[in-house]
């Protein structure tokens, strides 16, 4: 959201979000057919989620700041920004679920401090 980035995502010419939506549509299906790694292509399936919702979000959000759509930013602050912080809750979930299964709890804090700032 500092708008860092903003100029090549617009420069890009490229759909990020649509990139990002392909991915979790890969990802999803592949949740299905593997049941020995379902779990890690759920997670890159939540990740992918994550990155469709935020892809432009900060490009929109400034656009609509700058032209005083509130409404806009509205919509943007009630709809979409919870539908990405579920499917970060729900993406940290799942990563704490395959590091307690691999590594047990040694090492996680670091995780769960980082992916909790993001939620936040």
């Amino acid at each position: 959201m500092l708008g860092l980035f903003d100029y090549h995502v617009k420069a890009s010419g490229t759909d990020i979000k649509a990139y990002y939506q392909e991915i979790y549509s890969c990802m999803s299906e592949n949740c299905t057919k593997s049941a020995k790694y379902g779990l890690v292509f759920s997670f890159y399936e939540k990740l992918a989620a994550v990155l469709a919702g935020k892809a432009d979000l900060g490009v929109r959000v400034k656009d609509a700041y700058d032209r005083e759509e509130k409404e806009i930013l509205k919509e943007i602050s009630q709809n979409e920004i919870p539908d990405i912080i579920c499917n970060l809750e729900e993406m940290k979930r799942i990563r704490e679920e395959i590091w307690m299964t691999d590594a047990k709890p040694f090492g996680y804090e670091l995780l769960d401090v980082k992916l909790g700032g993001v939620i936040l």
